[in-house]
């Protein structure tokens, strides 16, 4: 899956929640670790991630880079672990995510094997 985000090869991704809480205000604390296969594809991916650079042919939001140039990246050996909160996402709406989810899903779709 985050190989299409950022167009470097993969070999495990987790995504873990700390917290989450309702509020007010709420509250959504997590880590994004993603695995690769070398030490110079999980340094490309952590530039791209700093970056906010997506892969061209997903088309994503604006809003969706902006939220992944917030996180705070660092390397773990092969892995690339980035640190999230609620502020993260700030100015990223939930029908522009499903609107863009939904137009990936749809493109998956028809080009699937």
């Amino acid at each position: 899956m985050f190989a299409r985000f950022f167009d470097v090869v993969t070999t495990h991704y987790q995504l873990t929640f700390t917290r989450i809480d309702k509020g007010p205000p709420p509250s959504l604390v997590g880590q994004l670790r993603i695995g690769y296969p070398s030490a110079a594809d999980a340094g490309e991916a952590a530039r791209r991630i700093r970056a906010g650079l997506l892969a061209p042919t997903l088309a994503a939001p604006a809003e969706l880079a902006t939220a992944f140039r917030r996180m705070k990246v660092e390397l773990d050996g092969l892995d690339v672990v980035a640190d999230f909160d609620a502020a993260t996402f700030e100015g990223l709406s939930l029908e522009v995510l499903e609107g863009w989810v939904a137009r990936v899903a749809a493109a998956t779709a028809t080009t699937a094997p």
